[in-house]
């Protein structure tokens, strides 16, 4: 839907294209607009355009009004055989063929734009809905993240036999990525904890190669390892981190020197 969208006059924005659409004139308003220019009796030319428009259609009426505007009723002036139009019948004549232009100028405009705003709340309603769909469920990071929750304390043996090939797998994925990241992460979140409340010095070689590990496993850690982290644990990462790139920023400055 969103590649669609793109696809479509002002890239599929429902607001632009309803500017858009607002700022065409109504064919109809324009030829409506000097009626009382062109005929004796315009408020019966209104009425004779108007169930010409609802019987045949707009188009339709656009091109009688141009063609022949005495459709419509009585043109103003008078028609006198063998001499013609007189200046006033000319001049209403002139006055509904340009009105005729404007106006079909005005509905090929709106032909053109009304399909794409219809498109374009089309399918933004589709993606409405897929967003509506996605907020009412949990996203797949904190499924797994509550999955490994409920699977603390449990051996995988425990629970294999309870589950479908597809679904050990994923027990088992979730078991790999608990002994990888967050058991190390979760003890050097604990040590870095204690090394600040002792007043340990940061700098030492030891703790920047701790640090230096604890930050490659906090980068590379998947989302929902991460959210099993307590806030405490998490501190404690962040500061190994911020240590690491402390020691890093140090070195560079004695490269440069």
């Amino acid at each position: 839907a969103s590649e669609m969208r793109r696809e479509l006059v002002f890239r599929g924005n429902v607001v632009e294209l309803t500017a858009a659409l607002e700022r065409v004139p109504d064919p109809r308003d324009l030829l409506e607009k000097s009626l009382a220019d062109i005929y004796h009796q315009p408020d019966l030319a209104r009425e004779a355009l108007r169930r010409n428009i609802e019987d045949r259609g707009i188009h339709a009426a656009i091109d009688a009004f141009d063609m022949d505007p005495a459709t419509f009723g009585k043109l103003r002036g008078h028609h006198v055989p063998g001499f013609g139009d007189s200046p006033e019948r000319a001049k209403a004549r002139d006055l509904a063929w340009q009105r005729a232009g404007e106006a079909d100028a005005a509905f090929t405009r709106r032909d053109r734009i009304e399909p794409q705003l219809q498109a374009a709340r089309y399918y933004q309603g589709i993606q409405n809905e897929v967003r509506e769909l996605a907020d009412a469920y949990p996203s797949r990071e904190k499924l797994l993240a509550e999955l490994g929750r409920h699977m603390e304390g449990l051996e995988l043996h425990e629970v294999r036999p309870l589950l479908r090939p597809g679904q050990a797998k994923l027990v088992q994925d979730v078991r790999r990525a608990e002994q990888r990241f967050l058991e190390p992460l979760r003890e050097a979140a604990r040590e870095f904890r204690l090394l600040e409340g002792g007043g340990v010095s940061l700098s030492t070689a030891t703790v920047q190669a701790t640090a230096r590990e604890a930050a490659a496993l906090f980068s590379n850690a998947p989302r929902h390892i991460l959210q099993r982290l307590t806030p405490p644990q998490m501190q404690g990462v962040l500061l190994a981190a911020a240590v690491a790139k402390r020691a890093v920023k140090v070195v560079a400055r004695a490269a440069r020197l």
